[in-house]
């Protein structure tokens, strides 16, 4: 599933304890307020006011027959977040950079726990600007939103399969993607100088 990111989403996201309570979600597939309070160590009255605010946006929920008059549980919408206005992308984009760092210093910690005891570890990560058209850029959107699609299916197959202890060894992993138009092309034949460029 894919969420459009409108203002409300950049909005809520734009608060990095929010930011981090929707990874949590993701991470843990649902939680109690109570659980998430602890875990980032926030006042649960001060949980319940950010989950309600998350839930406004759209970007998680309550989930239907977990909750009880003490307890509420939550879980984050799969999938990620469309942007159609240009004027979301860039509040967006710096709410995900935000988490970025501290993600990958969450993969570091746990690759040198398990480098210790010996397990293998597969990671990749890319980071660059591609020049492409606007065609090539609509194509690698599709391709890259089927491939996440088909190895969220993945994923969901692998949870059910653990919920019933019939599901082979597996990690957690991280996994985003954002394609960003960020300026246009340099002029043909021209090279940066040193000076600042205006956007």
């Amino acid at each position: 599933m894919t969420i459009k990111a409108n203002s409300d989403v950049a909005k809520a996201l734009a608060n990095p304890i929010r930011l981090n309570i929707v990874y949590e979600l993701r991470l843990r597939g649902r939680a109690r307020t109570s659980d998430l309070a602890r875990v980032l160590d926030i006042a649960p009255n001060k949980m319940s006011y950010h989950l309600k605010t998350l839930q406004s946006a759209g970007v998680i929920y309550q989930v239907n027959g977990e909750s009880d008059r003490r307890e509420v549980w939550w879980s984050a919408i799969d999938g990620g977040w469309e942007i159609d206005d240009p004027k979301v992308a860039p509040a967006l984009y710096v709410a995900l950079s935000n988490l970025e760092g501290e993600v990958r210093e969450r993969a570091d910690s746990f690759s040198e726990a398990l480098s210790e005891r010996g397990v293998r570890l597969v990671r990749a990560m890319s980071d660059s600007i591609l020049l492409l058209s606007l065609a090539d850029a609509e194509q690698l959107a599709n391709e890259l939103s089927a491939l996440y699609a088909k190895y969220a299916d993945i994923s969901n197959n692998t949870r059910q399969a653990r919920e019933k202890n019939s599901a082979q060894s597996c990690l957690q992993y991280d996994f985003r993607f954002s394609l960003l138009p960020i300026a246009d092309a340099p002029e043909e034949g021209s090279r940066w100088d040193g000076d600042p460029v205006d956007i």
